[in-house]
């Protein structure tokens, strides 16, 4: 009797935003049809896998926002949403919604914060009269 194999899933994970910016994982398995048991994933077509990461709670956070109130940091953000993982996520500084890089939100009292860039290197740029001087 020849074997078939096929891609099987877990349950996604709890979103990691609750707006914005969040992602799911899930586990993805190749099983044996034949003895519905876990086998390499060598055995399984590789055009067939199911995605194990996905974009989820797509929409913004401005409703969220209404209802927590405004969030000013990431540890303010962990602290009001209970989020532990680490990742992009939006607050405000003064009065304008901006998009961070949370570092440390399970294990840091403060998390970090990494403002994100869009496409352009402010870094580089002439705003300063020269480019060496901030």
């Amino acid at each position: 009797m020849t074997d078939a194999f096929v891609w099987r899933t877990g349950e996604w994970q709890t979103c990691s935003s609750p707006c914005g910016f969040g992602h799911q994982r899930r586990k993805v398995y190749c099983y044996s049809q034949r003895t519905n048991t876990h086998v390499d994933r060598f055995y399984c077509d590789v055009r067939f896998k199911p995605e194990k990461r996905r974009q989820c709670n797509l929409r913004s956070c401005i409703n969220v926002i209404l209802t927590i109130g405004e969030v000013i940091s990431c540890q303010d953000r962990r602290d009001r949403t209970r989020i532990r993982n680490d990742g992009v996520y939006e607050i405000w500084v003064q009065g304008t919604q901006i998009r961070v890089y949370c570092y440390g939100m399970g294990f840091l009292e403060k998390p970090l914060e990494y403002l994100i860039l869009n496409d352009d290197n402010y870094s580089e740029s002439n705003l300063m009269g020269s480019r060496y001087v901030c």
